[in-house]
């Protein structure tokens, strides 16, 4: 059994040689430290790793290295598998329109290939041009093997077919007898603007075209129609109720229609060309007697104290109320004479175009 004194003594005697901690915590030594505890919780000093690099070796997609001196470590032989997998498109993955990403030539080709390219090669082995109207081919050679050649040509137009025409010049228009060449707009205005083969009888200023209003206008199948009047004969006239005797037409010196007893109305009626309408009438005599126009129709009975489409005098030109010509309707042309001295020469109705 030690005595106290002994104990003591050991204790100091420890601490002097070696430290020994008891119920020691858990902790992280200060960046720097190289103290620690050993299996015993005795503190002891970590051994310093000191000393020179005796050699680098280079690695995978490396080369160079050394064991002394200076030594270079280069980038070689890289594959694939050393680079990012973010980094690189391969075979198979959706392609990426950016700058940051590398392709491999399995992706390439697929890109490639997307656009509808084919990796497909050989020679050709035959070539035959079929060409269809206007185009024709022939005198094939090497149509198998070799060199392909063969003559193609273009079939002339004509009426019925497709083809090369040539143009017309501006006196081959003119001539007009030219059957394989065509005439351009500009041509056929240079060819026959001015030109002797084309006679110009005037200018048609008024007028509906139409077939029938232009051959009323120009013709006459009565004898009656001049241009743009209707004649009025005197034999147009007829006396009204109001006298017992007939209209006579007096064949000496003072000629004309008149009537046998006084204050009698002679009567014209006038048929109005299809397509035009009346504008004015004429009634020309020895006198100024007073004159009206009525428009009837064929198919109804007329009042002749109704509005009229005019009134005025003969020998002076009455601009009436248009009338159009229909297929029932005509002209009722009254002239008013007093006296059996009298007399109606004829008239006139002017037309035009509706």
């Amino acid at each position: 059994m030690k005595w106290i004194g002994q104990n003591i003594y050991d204790f100091i005697s420890r601490f002097r040689n070696d430290v020994y901690l008891e119920s020691i915590s858990s902790g992280t030594i200060a960046s720097g430290g190289n103290l620690g505890l050993d299996s015993n919780n005795k503190i002891v000093k970590a051994t310093a790793a000191d000393g020179d690099i005796t050699g680098v070796t280079a690695g995978t997609g490396l080369s160079g290295g050394g064991t002394s001196g200076a030594v270079t470590l280069n980038v070689s032989g890289l594959t694939v598998s050393e680079i990012a997998a973010g980094s690189i498109l391969i075979a198979g993955e959706t392609f990426a329109d950016n700058d940051t990403s590398l392709m491999s030539a399995a992706a390439i080709n697929d890109r490639i290939e997307s656009f509808g390219y084919t990796t497909n090669t050989g020679d050709i082995t035959g070539v035959d041009l079929t060409g269809s109207s206007p185009i024709t081919i022939g005198s094939e050679t090497g149509t198998t093997s070799g060199n392909y050649s063969a003559t193609i040509g273009v079939d002339a137009a004509s009426a019925s077919g497709r083809g090369v025409v040539e143009l017309a010049t501006t006196a081959e228009t003119t001539t007009g007898t030219d059957a394989n060449r065509a005439v351009t707009p500009d041509g056929l205005k240079d060819g026959y603007q001015g030109s002797t083969n084309v006679t110009t009888l005037g200018t048609i200023a008024t007028g509906t075209w139409r077939g029938t209003a232009i051959e009323n206008l120009y013709t006459s199948a009565s004898g009656k129609r001049y241009g743009n009047y209707i004649k009025i004969l005197p034999s147009d006239f007829m006396i009204n109720d109001d006298a017992a005797s007939p209209l006579s037409f007096k064949d000496g010196s003072n000629s004309g229609v008149h009537v046998n007893d006084s204050a009698s109305e002679a009567i014209a009626f006038i048929t109005i060309p299809e397509g035009m309408k009346a504008t004015h009438v004429d009634v020309y005599g020895t006198h100024n007697k007073t004159l009206k126009v009525w428009e009837v129709d064929v198919d109804a009975s007329f009042d002749f104290t109704s509005t009229t489409k005019g009134t005025g005098t003969m020998n002076t030109t009455l601009d009436i109320t248009d009338v159009d010509a229909t297929a029932d309707n005509y002209l009722a042309i009254q002239a008013t004479l007093t006296a059996t001295s009298q007399r109606i020469w004829g008239g006139k109705v002017t037309i035009a175009a509706q």
